[in-house]
């Protein structure tokens, strides 16, 4: 399985482009921030690894001269070594995870796909992904390095995006459903007929009221 979050997090960061304040307003929910985090945790290792392989070079000096280590004849030398005593203490070796931080990671997960789903589904709101907004969609995929699972999964999902029900169907709390209306405004440009009656109707299926959709279009919508 490819790392969903950081593959989230990569779309948003792709997608909120410098828009720094917009960045900051999605730290603070939920899975968005959890991935945008991850993201950023892995294009930090990854900068990091590769200024190492630049710096690291194979050393010049010649090897150290040979000296004559031929093993001595004596009795002693050829002994094996003593086995260490066996300690009663119990062993300090970290627990394996529980079955709860398993859920808690499937959980970070399944939200992380929903939001990609939402968003692919958002860019299919006229009833079609056209050649320019698939081109669009995998060249962010190529700026984040994204691994090749990770690419076919977008794939299939532009191939075949989810409906508008069947993103819904997939809520199960207010907060995750604010952040699918978010990521939905972040995906596309809202500049056609079909974009607002798909946003309205996204909206009143995810029950948000009034004031959550007035905070979320003044932070993220994108207008022409």
């Amino acid at each position: 399985m490819f790392d969903a979050q950081s593959l989230l997090g990569g779309l948003l960061k792709s997608t909120m482009g410098s828009n720094n304040m917009g960045t900051k307003s999605a730290m603070g929910m939920g899975a968005i921030g959890v991935a945008i985090a991850a993201y950023e945790h892995f294009t930090k290792d990854a900068n990091k690894n590769q200024s190492n392989n630049k710096t690291t070079a194979p050393s010049s000096a010649p090897p150290p001269p040979m000296h004559n280590t031929a093993p001595s004849s004596t009795p002693s030398a050829m002994a094996p070594p003593v086995p260490p005593p066996v300690s009663s203490a119990p062993s300090s070796a970290p627990p394996p995870m529980t079955p709860a931080n398993k859920t808690d990671q499937q959980a970070q997960d399944q939200d992380s796909l929903l939001l990609i789903d939402a968003m692919i589904a958002a860019a299919n709101a006229d009833g079609d992904i056209d050649p320019d907004e698939e081109t669009k969609i995998l060249k962010q995929l190529t700026e984040i390095n994204s691994d090749q699972e990770g690419f076919d999964y977008v794939q299939q999902r532009i191939d075949k995006p989810h409906s508008l029900e069947q993103i819904n169907q997939r809520v199960n709390n207010a907060e995750i459903a604010k952040q699918v209306y978010m990521v939905s405004l972040l995906a596309i440009t809202v500049d056609t007929k079909e974009e607002e009656t798909y946003l309205a109707n996204l909206a009143e299926g995810l029950s948000l009221s009034a004031t959550d959709i007035e905070q979320l279009h003044e932070q993220f919508l994108v207008k022409e």
